[in-house]
């Protein structure tokens, strides 16, 4: 018999009565040795991305190579938004004492970088390492599954930031008894979140069903959409946006709840400002807008057209005349029509509040 090879490590494998006189040297060598570096943290083998965006494992039978370590770091340089593709082998499917058949070999891969790495097999299935962390994977005859993710790696033998900007994707999250899945300073995208407790994140696509408490400074940077009740104990505040007026200016509901539209100062004299239907509104949005007058802009008026702005009884509240005059109107979005023009915004005034 000659010398064949297991199926994931590449390990020597001796035929009966083979080598003979030889084979220590030969177990040593392609087997022993083989098998202290697939398990050793060593990462002076380390693949570098400075000349390519494409990198292979090397793999030789019975002999050691990249693909047999563990621990794999990435060096090199590419710029901030680039994604590097690291392939891994495929490894052939073996038959295991139960009769299920599996292979496989288990890679932790460094990246304190600045750029994304792609851990994939031959076929262009794998999992992405983000920048500046560390991954392990599990290469699979058909695919390469995350194991761990999220530890900082800003060298290769940092133990100071363990944890520290946690990246996790494509998760659900549920309690079950005993148990405490909270988050913190962590970034999750694409989510679904039950009976979970956030501090301090950033979470974007999130789903969240049963009770979501919020703890901190949450940021949500699409829409998010309640089903349930939602219960403030503390404030609830937005933005106020102020617009300069021109002679036509046009409200943009799309940018706040709350608006200040000022007739310039800068004018000198009385100036008319037509309010035409605003945009971009909402059914069901309400908030508020000032009208102010400049200092030097006494008598100034503002005009509506009441197709679309809805007053008391028809009746258009007309500006207070005197210079530095604020009123206040309130609104409440009705109707809008499918194509999104505002057809009703219900309006009531408030008049000759203090400047």
């Amino acid at each position: 018999m000659v010398t064949s090879y297991t199926p994931t490590v590449k390990l020597a494998k001796q035929g009966s009565g083979e080598n003979a006189n030889t084979w220590g040297t030969i177990l040593n060598q392609n087997v022993i040795e083989m098998v202290d570096n697939a398990f050793s943290a060593n990462i002076s083998g380390s693949i570098n991305y400075v000349s390519a965006a494409d990198k292979t494992l090397t793999r030789n039978d019975g002999a050691g190579d990249e693909s047999k370590l563990t621990v794999i770091g990435i060096t090199g340089t590419q710029t901030s938004t680039s994604i590097v593709n690291l392939l891994v082998p495929t490894f052939t499917t073996a038959s295991v004492a139960n009769g299920a058949q599996w292979a496989g070999k288990m890679y932790i891969v460094r990246n304190p970088n600045a750029f994304s790495v792609q851990v994939k097999n031959t076929g262009n299935v794998g999992s992405n390492v983000p920048k500046n962390s560390t991954m392990g994977v599990l290469a699979t005859p058909t695919t390469v599954v995350p194991l761990f993710t999220g530890f900082a790696a800003t060298s290769a033998k940092d133990n100071t930031r363990y944890i520290a900007n946690q990246f996790v994707e494509r998760v659900s999250i549920g309690t079950s008894a005993g148990s405490d899945p909270s988050f913190n300073f962590g970034r999750i995208t694409q989510s679904s979140i039950s009976a979970t407790s956030f501090n301090n994140g950033l979470i974007t696509n999130l789903s969240a069903t049963g009770s979501a408490t919020f703890a901190g400074h949450t940021t949500f940077a699409s829409i998010a959409t309640f089903n349930g009740d939602v219960s403030v104990n503390k404030r609830s505040m937005c933005a106020i946006t102020t617009i300069k007026a021109s002679a036509t200016t046009t409200i943009d509901l799309s940018q706040t709840n709350f608006f200040v539209v000022k007739a310039s100062g800068a004018v000198s004299g009385a100036v008319s400002v037509a309010l035409p239907s605003p945009t971009n509104g909402k059914v069901g949005q309400t908030g508020a807008i000032y009208l102010i007058t400049g200092a030097s802009a006494a008598n100034s008026t503002f005009s509506f057209p009441t197709s679309v702005w809805k007053f008391p009884a028809g009746v258009t509240v007309a500006k207070t005349a005197a210079a530095d005059s604020v009123d206040l109107l309130t609104y409440f979005v009705r109707d809008v029509s499918t194509d999104g023009t505002m057809k009703a915004i219900d309006v009531a005034g408030i008049k000759n509040f203090t400047s």
